[in-house]
């Protein structure tokens, strides 16, 4: 993995921009750039030589691939804060839509199945099923606000920039 500066020609952000340095047994190397298309290079591989002519002006950092796996291990136990609260929340409405999906094929038909029916068949199930899910969504909202899960806990600081927040009873939060 490398951090390199951008040289302006495909767009003007002054942002490190991480990206994948690839090379094949063969000796070849090549960008792999997953994001580039948000800042303007749409292609996903790209010949190295041709990737560093158009995109890179300077490179921050290098790095093993194994770092990046740490790097990214890391991060996610270090986020903290508000972004904490808000993932740990995704989290357990992911399980919690699964759940959902799961109760509702057992009751009606797996979603392999569905996926084989006629149209007028097909429209009906993913109907029903969106219904399900619906009802699901509204069950787990009251729920999880009763609980006070939607309530921030405690002072909150993002990157050394401290936001006022309050709760849902309206108190300040930090």
């Amino acid at each position: 993995m490398m951090l390199a500066y951008n040289t302006g020609h495909i767009d003007e952000t002054d942002y490190a921009h991480s990206v994948l340095r690839v090379t094949l047994k063969n000796g070849e190397k090549y960008a792999l750039d997953i994001t580039g298309a948000q800042y303007g290079w749409q292609e996903v591989v790209t010949p190295w030589g041709l990737y560093c002519e158009a995109k890179i002006r300077s490179i921050k950092s290098i790095h093993s691939f194994s770092y990046t796996k740490g790097f990214c291990k890391d991060r996610a136990h270090q986020i903290g804060g508000q972004r904490m609260w808000m993932e740990t929340i995704m989290a357990v409405f992911a399980d919690a839509l699964d759940h959902m999906v799961a109760l509702w094929q057992r009751d009606n038909t797996s979603l392999s199945v569905m996926l084989k029916l006629s149209e007028g068949e097909y429209v009906k199930k993913r109907a029903s099923l969106l219904d399900a899910i619906g009802r699901g969504v509204q069950k787990y909202k009251k729920i999880r606000t009763a609980e006070g899960v939607f309530d921030l806990p405690g002072d909150i600081s993002i990157g050394g920039v401290d936001r006022p927040f309050t709760s849902s009873a309206g108190q300040k939060a930090n």
